[in-house]
């Protein structure tokens, strides 16, 4: 009876472990989903209302889950604030100024 009895405990103990993992199974996929959606979030935030570009070319961007592979190059846009600071000052001063020539 003894014997018995220690076999239920190792049982039991098994069947905790493997709740257990299982609940970390689960929280690492409602955390992936999560990364998701905020990453989606986020993404809308980047590019949701844009100044210099139309918003239709956003809103026709394949499902945001490939989001990174599409290229989107925001290119010109950040220039002319670079622009406007560099004019200020004297072109020799500032490294950049060689490549802009």
């Amino acid at each position: 009876q003894q014997q018995q009895q220690q076999q239920q405990q190792q049982q039991q103990q098994q069947q905790h472990e493997m709740m257990m993992q299982q609940q970390q199974l689960y929280t690492q996929q409602q955390l992936q989903q999560l990364q998701l959606q905020q990453q989606h979030l986020y993404e809308q935030q980047y590019y949701g209302q844009p100044p210099h570009y139309g918003q239709q070319q956003f809103q026709q961007r394949p499902g945001h889950l490939q989001g990174q592979a599409v290229s989107y190059t925001p290119g010109p846009p950040p220039a002319p604030a670079a622009g406007t600071q560099r004019s200020g000052r004297p072109g020799a001063a500032d490294p950049f100024s060689s490549l802009l020539h």
